[in-house]
């Protein structure tokens, strides 16, 4: 017998579709019947031929192992409608499937089936298949952007009901890119815009600069670069390199391609654009022209990597001039961090008001720079609910407590006056303008982290494998799980009501867990729940004492 267990295909619309069968369990069940021909009991047992196995579609044949009558034959699994002798099976497929949405490839599929103790299929179907399932991911993506996009031109329709229906929609998005590596080496990018009022990808774009087949021919023709330029014209038009450059410049040529093609392919104007001032992107966009000289670009900035910038700029500061160090006042990592946390407090409190949010800024380095003999809370919030010790005091008329006890993180003069050009660059009101409206690019980074758990940056993939990646995480994070369900269509692979339950379940799942982390208090309950496993780890250290070091131990 080939293999012991294989995939059976199950009939019945109220059961599983598939189940993983022992085919010992098989003719254990088949001994139970007679066989008609000889009468003999047990005499029937079902057998495979390998010569005749489609992947993982096995020819079953049922006989009599008395006296050899066959009383039928059949595949395990389904055919699927094709005009292609012979047939593709559903089975092949489903399995090409999985494993392309795990972000797994042939060698998991070979280990797969090793530990199952059954064949394989092999590399050349499975690149077939593969592809056959890239092409219908990328079409189903499609469909999805499409009712996204109709989506937010009905929204801005119901926003502005006088707007002209035949005139491309002006639009805020955020766009931001990642790399498949890390380190700016990436021969892999990709970017996508996402409206900021809906939270739904409108556009996106893969850039690679490597291409495999190509790779193997020049390695092949390396003494022969004739021969590999006349291959290379014939391979021309299905090339994986679509760039030509750095890995850090791929984010500005992204940003060029969704600007161009948006009023084409989706009626959209992309006016604004949420970023997070890392690249020369909106500076190419603006240069570009996409709508017409005409046309103004509004620029915002993400106000995670402003808070981002702030913490980095301090702890620069902190080395480069030695601020740090023990002592009452000194500029030490914490306290930047702290420092930085009060940074990010003042401009959301702030949002909306350009002077209000720069005078809070200020307000968080005068009031750690204060003394009982100077005190400087003339910026701190007033009121009986102002975060400022003093202020609350003198709301409530009483005398202000000692700063020694109350001020938990105090800085020295000479310390405070170092830090002042960080603080007139990070609250310059050209910056705040573009932080006004208090937005992030939480959306992207959410998308990112989408993308890569179905495509994980440990492992080089091609071209495709990444496109096929990114369109799966672009459906799943805009339609939810339905999106597997659509492609399954496109395939021509029946679902049942399993399927449906599962798409449902996680799509459930996924809502509850969204509202959950945003109902109120959750988010001090996640900090608390932090807090206390630091703590527990700390004081562990401190009992057990310095237990690893390098070279501390020789």
């Amino acid at each position: 017998m080939v293999c012991k267990i294989f995939f059976l295909h199950l009939f019945s619309a109220c059961s599983p579709r598939w189940c993983l069968l022992d085919l010992n369990k098989l003719d254990t069940l088949l001994e139970l019947v007679e066989c008609p021909q000889c009468q003999l009991q047990p005499a029937l047992c079902a057998t495979t031929s390998e010569a005749k196995r489609m992947g993982f579609a096995l020819r079953l044949e049922l006989a009599c192992h008395k006296c050899g009558y066959v009383f039928g034959n059949t595949y395990s699994s389904p055919e699927l409608p094709s005009n292609k002798k012979p047939s593709p099976f559903v089975i092949n497929d489903t399995m090409t499937l999985l494993f392309n949405h795990l972000g797994l490839g042939h060698t998991a599929l070979k280990e797969f089936c090793g530990v199952l103790g059954m064949p394989a299929m092999c590399l050349k179907t499975f690149q077939k298949k593969e592809w056959q399932v890239v092409r219908r991911t990328l079409e189903a993506t499609g469909y999805v952007l499409n009712r996204s996009v109709a989506v937010v031109r009905a929204m801005h329709y119901d926003m502005q009901p006088d707007f002209p229906t035949d005139q491309p929609v002006p639009i805020t998005v955020s766009f931001d890119g990642t790399w498949h590596k890390r380190g700016h080496m990436s021969m892999h990018g990709v970017a996508a815009v996402i409206e900021v009022v809906t939270g739904l990808v409108v556009d996106y774009v893969v850039l690679s600069t490597y291409c495999h087949r190509c790779s193997l021919k020049r390695h092949e023709h390396c003494d022969d670069p004739a021969a590999f330029d006349a291959w290379y014209q014939e391979h021309k038009e299905d090339c994986c390199i679509n760039f030509h450059g750095s890995s850090n410049t791929m984010e500005v040529e992204a940003a060029k391609q969704l600007w161009s093609r948006s009023v084409n392919r989706h009626g959209l104007m992309y006016t604004g654009m949420l970023g997070d001032g890392d690249s020369k992107a909106h500076k190419a966009v603006v240069d570009l022209e996409p709508y017409g000289p005409d046309v103004i670009f509004e620029k915002e900035e993400c106000l995670n990597h402003a808070h981002k910038r702030m913490g980095t700029a301090l702890l620069k500061l902190s080395k480069e001039k030695k601020l740090g160090g023990r002592g009452e006042g000194r500029l030490t990592k914490e306290k930047a961090l702290r420092l930085q946390k009060y940074y990010r407090y003042a401009l959301n409190a702030g949002a909306g008001d350009i002077d209000n949010m720069r005078n809070r800024v200020w307000a968080t380095l005068f009031h750690c720079v204060s003394t009982d003999d100077d005190p400087h809370h003339t910026r701190c919030p007033s009121g009986k609910d102002s975060w400022c010790f003093y202020q609350r005091a003198e709301a409530n008329d009483q005398e202000p407590p000692p700063h020694a006890e109350h001020l938990k993180h105090p800085l020295a003069h000479d310390v405070a006056e170092a830090m002042i050009p960080v603080y007139q660059r990070m609250s310059d009101p050209n910056l705040l303008k573009r932080l006004l409206k208090g937005r992030t690019q939480n959306s992207n980074e959410c998308l990112h982290s989408v993308i890569w758990s179905r495509c994980t940056k440990t492992v080089f993939v091609g071209h495709r494998r990444l496109m096929c990646a990114v369109a799966r995480a672009v459906g799943s994070f805009n339609a939810g799980a339905s999106h597997l369900a659509e492609v399954m269509d496109l395939l021509a692979i029946e679902t049942n009501e399993m399927t449906q339950v599962f798409v449902e379940k996680s799509d459930r799942l996924r809502i509850a867990q969204a509202e959950r982390a945003q109902r109120a208090g959750a988010k001090a309950h996640r900090k608390g729940r932090s807090d206390a496993r630091k703590l527990e780890r700390t004081l562990t250290e401190e009992a057990e004492g310095p237990s690893y070091l390098a070279g501390g131990f020789v």
